[in-house]
């Protein structure tokens, strides 16, 4: 299975699934571990669980993103795994709040402006 495994979810064909896959396959035969039909974390942790103790307990990180539903999942079935978030979501939420104080400085300057006219 593993020591790095990353779990993301995604739509295929109308339906949520949540996908787990061996970060060490770097997408070859048997990179994925498991595709399952949603994200609820109860649903999800059920099969997760169904994966011999020692392969899970020999987890030592998973990537994943902010998801809360995610991170549920994770500590339940991967407890000795070090969680890491995704370089991708990092980055957007920086980038996100960096625009989010550039929009504030520009309304500032336009709204001087305004007074000066």
């Amino acid at each position: 299975m593993g020591e790095k495994l990353s779990i993301d979810e995604s739509m295929h064909q109308k339906d949520l699934f949540t996908f787990l896959s061996n970060k060490d396959g770097h997408g070859k035969k048997g990179t994925l571990i498991a595709a399952i039909r949603g994200t609820k974390a109860s649903v999800v942790v059920e099969h997760l669980m169904k994966i011999p103790e020692d392969k899970r307990l020999a987890v030592k990180e998973v990537t994943m993103d902010y998801s809360d539903s995610m991170y549920s999942i994770v500590t339940q079935v991967f407890p000795n795994a070090d969680i890491v978030i995704d370089c991708f979501h990092v980055m957007k939420n920086q980038l996100d709040g960096l625009d989010a104080i550039r929009m504030r400085f520009k309304r500032k300057a336009i709204a001087e402006q305004s007074k000066e006219k």
